[in-house]
């Protein structure tokens, strides 16, 4: 049988057709498929690639354990969240519209006692005593008023008495609680009364507690205890990092300016040599990971991780050598 040229010609069309609607049909699953298989990459933990191993969670156990911080992390976190309870309830909640300020600071006081005197409002000094008594992260605890005028300091020696400063209203952790109106922490400054490196979370007392739109009759002040986190990180040291090779050497808490707050081993240097290390800065944007990086002569590879803390992170950092 003899095929005519014009049935050619259309069975050649009607092919072309439909080779266009397959490939047409087919690249779309293609394509899709290959950025699904891309993202299953980029959100693989690179265990054997240190410049690699990065996620954008710090929240992520798995991780947290490869990089061997989940049980330091895991107790920070805790003692972090058990200082924003307390930030967010002064107190302990005994402070009301009634009682607070119970006694009138007079410009003496302010002079001679730097807020008011030690035998003054014992029943608040009571449970700032308690509150200190129970948690051993907490240095001192202070009650200003909202003109920044220290109201009562525990303990009264040193914190209250010592120094000649009874008004904070230039701190910029006073300035941030009346502008947020929230919890807010400081970065690391030195105490006006000691001289000892600090940190201040500070929150503000309202006059109707159960209405944070009414007015700011206070600020509470904690201050923190660095010893505590020194010796928290000295009980804790991670023994293997992601590979399961590495030992070790050193980790530190750092603020969000990078100075340290605490850290496992007794070196004595600066204490901002970390603020310029891209683990910091990684771990800044709210990245968990761990990266090779040169401090001095040494090659280290460090982890770290984030932790949110009031309006601020603190970064946790593991070095070790090689």
């Amino acid at each position: 049988m003899t095929i005519k040229p014009n049935m050619i010609l259309i069975f050649s069309v009607f092919l072309l057709v439909g080779m266009s609607v397959l490939i047409i049909f087919f690249v779309p699953v293609i394509n899709t498929l290959s950025s699904i298989q891309a993202s299953q990459v980029n959100d693989t933990f690179f265990a054997n690639d240190m410049n690699k191993s990065q996620i954008d969670s710090t929240s992520n156990p798995i991780l947290l354990k490869q990089l061997g911080l989940d049980s330091l992390y895991q107790h920070l976190n805790n003692t972090i969240s058990g200082l924003m309870t307390l930030a967010e309830n002064p107190l302990n909640g005994s402070i009301s519209s009634e009682n607070f300020p119970l006694v009138n600071l007079t410009n003496e006081m302010k002079i001679s006692y730097h807020g008011i005197p030690s035998d003054q409002d014992i029943e608040k000094r009571n449970v700032a005593r308690d509150a200190l008594a129970k948690n051993s992260a907490l240095l001192a605890i202070s009650l200003l008023l909202p003109n920044g005028d220290r109201y009562f300091g525990e303990p009264y020696y040193p914190y209250q008495a010592n120094g000649s400063i009874f008004n904070f209203g230039h701190q910029d952790h006073f300035k941030g609680v009346m502008e947020t109106k929230k919890p807010y922490l400081s970065n690391v400054l030195m105490a006006v009364t000691t001289g000892e490196p600090i940190a201040i979370l500070a929150s503000p007392i309202y006059l109707d507690l159960e209405n944070q739109d009414s007015p700011i009759v206070g600020i509470q002040i904690l201050t923190l205890n660095f010893s505590y986190f020194n010796d928290l990180l000295k009980s804790e040291i991670p023994t293997e990092g992601a590979n399961d090779t590495v030992s070790t050497n050193r980790v530190v808490i750092v603020d969000s300016n990078g100075t340290k707050i605490a850290e496992s081993s007794s070196i004595n240097n600066d204490i901002t040599e970390f603020k310029d290390l891209q683990s910091f800065q990684n771990a800044k944007a709210g990245i968990t990971g761990s990266i090779i990086e040169t401090m001095g002569d040494n090659d280290l590879t460090i982890s770290y991780a984030p932790i949110d803390f009031a309006q601020s992170k603190w970064i946790l950092l593991s070095l070790s050598t090689h």
